[in-house]
């Protein structure tokens, strides 16, 4: 989330860029995380670096969660903790899964639907 009312996002067909904070009533299943051990000025941080990437395309080459010119859902939300607070959100390594982020020892579950 970026705010209240807006998320950053990748999909495939737009790349990376705001949405409206809808996610709640746009998906069956939801999963929320919060990070452990990390500050409100940190978490912002984290939503600000995820933010600074609107505009860069899809990142279909999922192996490579590396790169910073182009993302997919989780990666975009796994680069901008690593890069703002040292923070790896990606549990077991390899491609960047939604779940990982669920999984991490970093988060924990702050709200579900449909699980």
């Amino acid at each position: 989330m970026y705010s209240q009312t807006k998320t950053v996002e990748s999909f495939p067909e737009k790349g990376v860029k705001t949405y409206d904070n809808d996610w709640n009533k746009k998906y069956k299943t939801v999963y929320a995380v919060t990070t452990k051990g990390t500050t409100v000025a940190q978490d912002a941080k984290a939503a600000d670096r995820a933010y600074s990437h609107k505009g860069k395309p899809y990142n279909w080459e999922f192996t490579n969660i590396n790169t910073t010119k182009k993302f997919y859902c989780s990666q975009l939300v796994y680069e901008a903790y690593k890069y703002s607070t040292g923070l790896n959100l990606n549990h077991g390594g390899g491609i960047v899964f939604p779940i990982d982020l669920v999984n991490s020892s970093h988060t924990y579950i702050i709200y579900t639907k449909g699980v």
